[in-house]
Formats: structure tokens, C-alpha cells, sequence
């Protein structure tokens, strides 16, 4: 259970904070990044968002966070081999916030991980008790 408040509290913060950095680059420089990366980076945050708001409503299911944390780990890999392959740029540390970086990808991976032995662990514990 408490891994699944934390994995929540990452997921908003994470969405938050990417969703805001959207915003403000599109808003003022476009051209900086190329489109795809804009478009893998939007599709995790907004993601996000609507498990924000599935929140508010229902209750979240762990399968669901763990479907988005592997979304962001695919959308940061794609976004890091996309720019190394496409044109060289200058990334500032608010690029770094759309891009990903490797760390995002450990991170997303390691909750996964934990999620999963999690669920593991409570099968065969609801077993043993009957």
C-alpha cells in the first residue's frame, strides 16, 4: 500500500513538473526540440493527468501505475536515442525535463520491478492464510 502512495506521489510530481515544461517551451521556443520528442513527452504527461483525475473519481489500479511508469521509460528511451540520432542541440537542464534522462528510465523500471513482486508477494500471502 505505501509503495502504491509513492509510486501515485511520483507519478503526479513527475506528470506535473513535465506538463508545466511543456507548456512553457512550446510556448516560447518551438523550434528547440524536434516534434516527436514533444509528442512522447506529452503522451506520458497527459497520462498522467488523466490517472490524476481517474484518482479523484475512482480508485487507481497498481496495474495502471505500472503501465504509465513504463510508458515514461519508453517515452524518455525514445526521446534519448531520437535527439542522438536527429541533430546535435545545446540541451539546458528544462530540456533535460522533457527529453528524460537515463535516470527517469532506472527509476520507471525500478518501480515496476517493486510493483510487481509487490502483487507477488500478496498472492502468495492471501494463499498461505486461507
Amino acid at each position: 500500500m505505501l509503495l502504491k502512495k509513492l509510486m501515485f506521489f511520483l507519478m503526479c510530481s513527475y506528470s506535473a513538473v513535465r506538463f508545466l515544461g511543456l507548456s512553457y517551451i512550446i510556448s516560447t521556443q518551438k523550434e528547440r526540440l524536434p516534434y516527436p520528442v514533444y509528442i512522447a513527452a506529452g503522451i506520458g504527461a497527459i497520462f498522467g493527468i488523466l490517472l490524476l483525475c481517474k484518482r479523484i473519481i475512482t480508485r487507481v489500479k497498481m496495474r495502471e501505475l505500472e503501465i504509465y511508469y513504463f510508458i515514461t521509460a519508453l517515452a524518455a528511451a525514445f526521446n534519448l536515442i531520437f535527439i542522438r540520432c536527429s541533430r546535435r542541440i545545446e540541451a539546458t537542464p528544462l530540456d533535460f525535463l522533457i527529453i528524460g534522462t537515463v535516470l527517469d528510465i532506472v527509476v520507471s523500471i525500478t518501480a515496476i520491478v517493486l510493483a510487481e513482486k509487490e502483487q507477488k508477494y500478496r498472492k502468495t500471502f492471501a494463499r498461505s492464510k486461507r
